[in-house]
């Protein structure tokens, strides 16, 4: 059987170090898009930065995903404690559980969740400690498994055996970057019920992306492929989430 060699499937690697349907990069570069300048940011359920450290395999996605270095202040912060070791922000801080976040109103010009709605529980209270940090017209940028797509189907059918299946479907991926999962924000109509349209402007949409559970074998990936290639416009991999806060009545009032 033939070694697994990533740039047989994406030869664009090889130019740049990215795949045309990498979600790294269309998530990140239209977070660049709508990123102000001296921006302040919260990076929400940040953990210890894998992502970022798995981008700095490639200089060129590593500047996009790298938000750190093109902001006035970056903060991360997690419930999880692992968060202190984090090397991409200017501050880190420890989440209570449960609890309202230790932020101002309208602090925020961009807030991030990558990899961390599937995990959200109280989706009340989350939305709405989002709409209240957010300045008005800032962002809530995340990326996320679609709930019907191959990777959410997959985490819903293992359930309690995803933690035996998933190392040797992901062996780069750690232990310790695995969570519980309630997926209860992971498809657009949740989405639109969780933010809704009076205080929110949703820019949302589904992509499929490049194979990422294919356990270095090549016929995994081939058939990964396949199904992507082939399953509906609902069944797409990822959800990447883009809501923008709208003013209140009062602010709108003021500004006019």
């Amino acid at each position: 059987m033939k070694k697994f060699d990533i740039h047989k499937w994406r030869p664009e690697l090889g130019a740049g170090g990215y795949a045309n349907d990498d979600s790294n990069m269309a998530f990140y570069l239209r977070i660049h898009a709508i990123l102000p300048k001296n921006a302040v940011i919260l990076d929400l359920g940040a953990g210890r930065g894998p992502n970022l450290e798995m981008a700095s395999k490639s200089q060129f996605r590593w500047k996009f995903m790298n938000l750190y270095e093109h902001c006035q202040h970056l903060i991360a912060a997690d419930i999880d404690p692992i968060v202190t070791e984090n090397m991409f922000a200017h501050e880190t801080i420890v989440l209570k559980p449960n609890a309202p976040y230790p932020f101002k109103d309208n602090q925020f010009d961009i807030i991030i969740s990558d990899w961390v709605l599937e995990h959200i529980d109280d989706i009340s209270s989350f939305s709405s400690e989002l709409y209240r940090i957010l300045k008005p017209g800032g962002w809530f940028c995340a990326r996320t498994p679609n709930k019907f797509g191959l990777i959410g189907l997959g985490v819903n059918f293992l359930g309690a055996f995803e933690h035996i299946i998933l190392p040797w479907l992901q062996p780069e991926r750690q232990t310790i970057d695995v969570f519980p999962k309630h997926h209860k924000l992971n498809t657009l109509s949740a989405l639109s019920t969780a933010f809704k349209k009076d205080h929110w402007h949703n820019c949302t949409y589904r992509v499929s992306t490049q194979p990422a559970y294919h356990a270095n074998k090549n016929w995994l990936f081939w058939a990964t492929e396949k199904w992507q290639k082939f399953s509906p416009e609902c069944m797409k991999t990822i959800i990447l989430v883009f809501m923008q806060k709208k003013p209140s009545d009062n602010q709108q009032k003021i500004k006019n």
